[in-house]
């Protein structure tokens, strides 16, 4: 099994598990920072990345969220989670404007995983055979 450790990113003024992916849809890629969260299910981006990456709507899900439930569009992306691609699907959720994260990695991805949130030492450790 192999490791790879990425340092927690600063954002305002919280050490965040971020780590940067690239996100495709049929025409676009972006290289975006994204938020490993532990209790999302799925992994979610913001309707406005959906549109810039044209990415395809093929259905329509339920999503929890802290505050409600809401129905939100699901669409097909794939994305390259440390060196690794995946063809998968994301859920089109707002985030807030005035967070700078548009992708919040979820469940989905992250059981591919073994990932160790080390916040003494601010790091994320990933291991994976698939590396």
């Amino acid at each position: 099994m192999r490791t790879k450790r990425v340092k927690y990113k600063r954002i305002n003024s919280n050490f965040l598990p971020v780590i940067k992916i690239k996100i495709s849809g049929p025409k676009k890629a972006k290289e975006v920072d994204a938020l490993l969260d532990t209790g999302a299910s799925t992994t979610t981006i913001t309707p406005e990345l959906c549109e810039e990456l044209s990415l395809e709507k093929i259905a329509e899900t339920p999503v929890v969220t802290a505050s409600n439930t809401e129905i939100v569009g699901l669409y097909k992306s794939k994305i390259i989670f440390v060196g690794i691609p995946f063809e998968t699907y994301v859920a089109s959720c707002k985030i807030p404007k005035e967070h700078p994260i548009r992708v919040l990695i979820g469940r989905d991805l992250m059981q591919f995983f073994k990932i160790v949130f080390d916040g003494p030492k601010v790091t994320i450790e990933i291991k994976s055979d698939l590396f």
